[in-house]
This record gives C-alpha cells, sequence and structure tokens, in this order.
C-alpha cells in the first residue's frame, strides 16, 4: 500500500552524494541493473508541522517488481529521502553476504536491523575482527558517531510529534476563543547552511500539494483533494545501475 499522503517528489537520487549513493553502490556490487527509485510523500499537518515519508523501491531483475521497500520519515523532502536509503542500506545487508563479507568495502558500515525506528543496533563487523589498532579504533568511532547521530534524529522527531501534540489539545480552546490564535503561531524549523542537505534532485509530480498560508481552508483540512492514482508514479523507464559505481570495487 503506498502512503496515503499526497505525492510531491519522484527521484532517483543520480549522483546524489550520502546514503542515496552508498545504496546505490552496494546495489551496482550485486550486479542490480536498475537504480533505486523514491517516491516522497507529503504528510500534511496544519500550524507548519507538516512532515515527510519517503518510500525507497529496490527493483527486482525484471524491474516490474518490488525486491525490497523501505520507508524514512523527515520534517523536509531531502530528509526523509536520506533516511529512506539508510534504512534500506541496512535492510539490504541481511539479503547479501557481500556486504559482511571481510572483503567487502561496506564491512564497517554502520547498519540498524529491521524495526521500528531502524536505529543503530549492529553493523557488517566489529572491531574485533580488524586486527590493526587504528582500524579497530576507526570502527569503534564510527559506530559511536553513528549511534549518537540516530539517538538525536530519533529525539528530534519524538519532540515534533509531542509539540503535535500539545497543538491539538489546546486547538479546542483557540476554535472557542477562549485562547488567542497567537497561541498556535510556530516558527518552521532550519538548519544551518553547513548542515544542509544536498538537493535530490527529481520532478514534481502533477497535483502535488503546495503547503498552504495558515488558515486558509480551516486550520487542519488540507485544502488540496485526492491525487489522481496515474500521478504515483514515474512517467519514465526504470534506468540502468552504471556498473562499477561510486568506484567501491
Amino acid at each position: 500500500m503506498p502512503h496515503p499522503g499526497q505525492l510531491v517528489l519522484l527521484t532517483r537520487c543520480e549522483d546524489v552524494p550520502g546514503f542515496p549513493s552508498l545504496l546505490a553502490a552496494a546495489l551496482a556490487t550485486q550486479g542490480a541493473p536498475w537504480l533505486p527509485e523514491y517516491y516522497v510523500y507529503e504528510d500534511y499537518r496544519a500550524l507548519g508541522q507538516t512532515q515527510y515519508c519517503c518510500e525507497v523501491h529496490v527493483l527486482n531483475e525484471a524491474g516490474n517488481r518490488d525486491r525490497h521497500m523501505c520507508r524514512g520519515f523527515g520534517i523536509t523532502p531531502e530528509q526523509s529521502v536520506h533516511e529512506a536509503a539508510y534504512c534500506a542500506l541496512t535492510l539490504y545487508r541481511g539479503d547479501c553476504e557481500y556486504l559482511r563479507a571481510p572483503s567487502s568495502v561496506f564491512r564497517h558500515f554502520p547498519a540498524a536491523r529491521e524495526g521500528p525506528g531502524c536505529y543503530q543496533v549492529a553493523s557488517y563487523a566489529t572491531a574485533q575482527d580488524e586486527p590493526d589498532p587504528s582500524y579497530r579504533c576507526s570502527v569503534d568511532l564510527v559506530q559511536a558517531l553513528d549511534r549518537r547521530a540516530r539517538q538525536w534524529y530519533h529525539y528530534c522527531m519524538a519532540a515534533r510529534a509531542s509539540h503535535w501534540d500539545t497543538l491539538m489539545r489546546v486547538l479546542p480552546y483557540v476554535v472557542s476563543n477562549q485562547l488567542s490564535e497567537d497561541m498556535l503561531d510556530t516558527t518552521e524549523l532550519t538548519l544551518p547552511a553547513t548542515m544542509a542537505l544536498p538537493s535530490v534532485g527529481g520532478v514534481v509530480p502533477r497535483h502535488g500539494p503546495y503547503l498552504p498560508s495558515r488558515g486558509e481552508n480551516g486550520l487542519l483540512r488540507s485544502p488540496y483533494g485526492p491525487q489522481p492514482s496515474r500521478d504515483r508514479r514515474f512517467f519514465t523507464p526504470s534506468v540502468y545501475l552504471p556498473e562499477e559505481y561510486g568506484g567501491y570495487f
């Protein structure tokens, strides 16, 4: 089942650095023929609390069915895409022995097991598998940094969800004029330029929603109707994944 929200972005993340590039490279090492496809949905929430869900589809050999499908959530389309790519890479480890092999360049990539949150609980190889102390130190450091980043990411999402619940509890009092509407004023979270994620490219499908101005068509209801099913897919054929993508061979 696709996400019920409005589809706002279709992308294959060609040449996008970070987790999308690593996922594509991991697939290329196994001869996967197609670039992963990312579908970004807008989970509309009034009062500036909208969030995004990205579904990444890893296609089978024929390109007509999913081999894997993972989801990632974020407060921006780019964040949801990178989160989905991370979760897909962690799921792919269970389907590919090469990524865990001592000869693989991905053997030390921190990875989460499949499950709620996909937080960091495992890695492709442990530090004890490395005879060189400097490599063991590097593995321990990367795992620690990854765990800290995952903890803060989920803390941010949980805090945002709690903030949304608070707004919903306050809303009836605002509607009944018992509280000022200023109580619902919120500020969008922005990241410093040094922390901004790279653009993921792609195309915006027809009838994708744009966030309405505050108060338009009510406080909670999105002003956009259902999205036609024909707009919930790529219009171009699947794209071949270049051999030796990323140079990790």
